[in-house]
Parts: C-alpha cells; sequence; structure tokens
C-alpha cells in the first residue's frame, strides 16, 4: 500500500516518517529530498532530536539532472549533460569536456564549496556563560556566509554560461532551469548538500 500524504509540505519530515512508520508495510512517500539526512546540517541534529535518523534508510543520487541538449554535443559525441552531485566527480567531468574552462569551471566548484564551510542552519543550544561568550565570538565567520550569499544571489546560469568557451557546457548552464534564467544560489545551496550526502531521498518507512 502506498500512502500520500497530503499535508506532507506542512509537517516537518520525521514527524511524517514516525507516523507512516507505526503502519506496516507502508513506503513512505516524500516529494523532496530531506535536508539533514546525514550529518552535516543543522536539521540533522533538529530531526535527531524526534527521530532516530540513523534508521531512516535514505537514497542519495549520483547524478542530480541529465540535460539533453538541442544544438552541441560533448566531444564524445553526447548531447546529454551531466549535473553530478559529488563536486570532484563534476569537476573532472567539466576538465575532462573542457580544459580550456578550467578557470570557470573551478570558480562554479568554490562556490558551492564555500557554502559547505557553515552549519546550516546553525544549531544554538543553551550554554554556560563562558562557552557561550566564545560561540558568539565564533558565530562572527557567519559574517563571511553573507558575503558568499550576497555573490551568489546577484550571478545567474546565464551569466555563468557566457563565461564559457566550450558551446557544449555554454547551452548546458543555459538549460539548467529548462532555459529559464535563475540565480545560482538557487543551484549552489542544495549542490553543497548532496556532495556532502546530507540531502537524501527517504526510500521507505519501516
Amino acid at each position: 500500500m502506498i500512502l500520500k500524504h497530503k499535508f506532507s509540505k506542512n509537517i516537518p519530515f520525521p514527524v511524517v516518517y514516525a507516523l507512516v512508520g507505526k503502519m506496516e508495510n507502508t513506503p513512505l512517500m516524500a516529494p523532496h529530498w530531506i535536508l539533514g539526512s546525514n550529518e552535516g546540517s543543522g536539521f540533522n541534529k533538529m530531526w535527531s532530536e524526534l527521530i532516530d535518523m540513523k534508521k531512516v534508510p535514505f537514497h542519495n543520487h549520483d547524478i542530480r539532472l541529465h540535460i539533453d541538449l538541442k544544438n552541441n554535443a560533448d566531444k564524445y559525441g553526447n548531447k546529454t549533460f551531466k549535473l553530478y552531485t559529488n563536486l570532484d566527480k563534476l569537476r573532472d567531468y567539466m576538465l575532462d569536456l573542457s580544459p580550456e574552462d578550467s578557470k570557470v569551471i573551478h570558480e562554479v566548484i568554490q562556490d558551492i564549496r564555500n557554502l559547505q564551510q557553515f552549519e546550516l542552519p546553525p544549531v544554538m543550544y543553551k550554554l554556560p556563560l563562558i562557552p557561550s561568550i566564545i560561540r558568539s565570538i565564533k558565530m562572527a565567520k557567519y559574517l563571511k556566509f553573507l558575503v558568499y550569499v550576497t555573490k551568489q544571489k546577484k550571478i545567474s546560469n546565464f551569466d555563468i554560461a557566457k563565461k564559457f568557451k566550450s558551446p557544449f557546457l555554454k547551452e548546458s548552464f543555459e538549460l539548467l532551469f529548462d532555459g529559464e534564467e535563475v540565480k545560482m544560489m538557487v543551484l549552489n545551496f542544495p549542490m553543497a548538500f548532496f556532495d556532502k550526502q546530507c540531502a537524501g531521498y527517504p526510500i521507505e518507512a519501516r
């Protein structure tokens, strides 16, 4: 039996999972990936206060998107761009296709890695006075996060596409959002967590 949750978008994931998990042989149909499916996100800490996240099976896709191009093929004759979730694999894939675009490729990857430096969202537990002061000082690094976000909110996939010399990569980035121009932050934020495998899809309730 498949159970679809009419209000799944408004109910926190652990609550839905815990409720469905009480029903035998009922797979969990989740419409989206779950941020915090593994360690590497503040959401994992919050979800873990409600259920044992280590007992929840998740699937992490190797490829986020397959983009079929209309006009260009890569050097192997393929007309499909693969957006790998592993950043090292994505970098190597694009470098293999277009070594002359090394600077742009490293820029794209680094923008995503910059977001990985921060625990998102930062989880703030109550601490004694001195540890609390120390934590507040450390939180100053999140000012850099605002700098990264501000930059990425100004750059779109079309802006990145224009920088590529490779016609294949240029068209691939133009089609990242079905031909629409969208800020790179929309792509970079989830990609930062896909790479760390902490934004997986729940498979089933047990």
